[in-house]
């Protein structure tokens, strides 16, 4: 799935597949790390691996030195170029 300007549909897709018990994951396309990309100035992929009752996100993040943990939904998703849902 591509990211396009309609993030609120990709959310909630991603929600509901996270509620599963699915892994999500995401590709970040290195568009810079600011206040809209804290994940990675550089393009790599990361998972989500899980959702809370609070309906933040664990992200797991290999790149060095980007946060990986408990996060907002929706800076993954500002962050994101496209995504795979994973079948358990």
């Amino acid at each position: 799935y591509t990211n396009t300007s309609n993030t609120s549909s990709y959310i909630s897709d991603i929600e509901a597949h996270l509620r599963k018990g699915h892994p999500v994951i995401v590709y970040v396309n290195g568009s810079g790390t600011s206040k809209n990309n804290k994940y990675s100035s550089v393009e790599h992929w990361m998972t989500i691996t899980d959702i809370g009752t609070d309906g933040r996100v664990y992200v797991s993040n290999p790149y060095h030195g980007s946060p990986t943990g408990w996060g907002n939904i929706n800076d993954v998703v500002v962050a994101m170029g496209e995504y795979i849902k994973v079948e358990k």
